[in-house]
């Protein structure tokens, strides 16, 4: 386990690395050979199949071949035999309210952070991501995290979801200190408006999974928060330019 949880950081990476020297390659041979990916008529869908290959494959890799993981410490099915996905009526509706709750704090902290942005660099308020995309975001980096997440249960041996939670957190933490971008956020307020959201986002849909035990609950924290953060900082920075 430890071993693809090495590997899982040590690719991301060594792919940030990567992907941070080529967008800031200007010219030269190799710069004007690779560039030509950004205006590929089909980057978008092959940037969703890596990050499906990586996000997806490993964790899912290690449940279903090697049986490492286990989809109830993934967060993917609840703890009885009958109910929807292995949750009671009741257990999804104890869920919903707290997704909700968390949902309503990540909305207010992350429209102001957008709001304290779009102010600042104003051309900003016309580069809101897309809705499909936040989604993409969302499902990729929430099985990520549970991975990281669930690994740390098997390492401290937890039947229900504690230390693990926080652990997994912390593998995440340390996963985004080798990405080259966090370190020009302070230059760069674009970069650090993302970084703000994702670190806001990843401890919101960590406690409503230690409350929870439940990904699609945070799958659909994350994507709800983002875009509503999204609409809603956009539209107070428009009453206030």
């Amino acid at each position: 386990m430890a071993l693809w949880v090495s590997f899982s950081i040590a690719l991301y990476v060594l792919s940030a690395q990567l992907a941070w020297r080529v967008h800031n390659l200007e010219n030269g041979f190799l710069g004007e050979n690779i560039r030509w990916l950004y205006g590929w008529r089909f980057r978008g869908a092959a940037w969703q199949l890596l990050r499906f290959l990586f996000y997806v494959v490993i964790p899912y890799g290690l449940l279903v071949r090697h049986r490492l993981l286990t989809g109830r410490g993934l967060g993917l099915v609840g703890p009885h035999a009958t109910g929807f996905l292995g949750w009671s009526a009741a257990g999804w509706l104890s869920g919903l309210g707290w997704a909700i709750l968390f949902a309503l704090a990540g909305v207010v902290l992350l429209g102001w952070a957008w709001w304290a942005l779009a102010r600042r660099l104003p051309f900003y308020l016309h580069h809101r991501p897309p809705i499909g995309g936040l989604f993409w975001d969302a499902l990729f980096l929430q099985i990520h995290w549970g991975f990281y997440r669930s690994a740390a249960g098997v390492w401290l041996g937890e039947s229900a979801p504690y230390w693990s939670v926080f652990l997994g957190l912390a593998l995440v933490g340390l996963e985004a200190a080798g990405d080259p971008s966090l370190y020009f956020a302070r230059q760069w307020p674009s970069l650090a408006g993302g970084w703000v959201r994702l670190a806001a986002v990843a401890w919101l849909t960590a406690l409503v999974f230690l409350l929870t035990q439940n990904i699609w609950l945070g799958i659909v924290v994350h994507w709800g928060v983002t875009w509503a953060a999204n609409a809603v900082g956009g539209r107070l920075s428009r009453w206030s330019l």
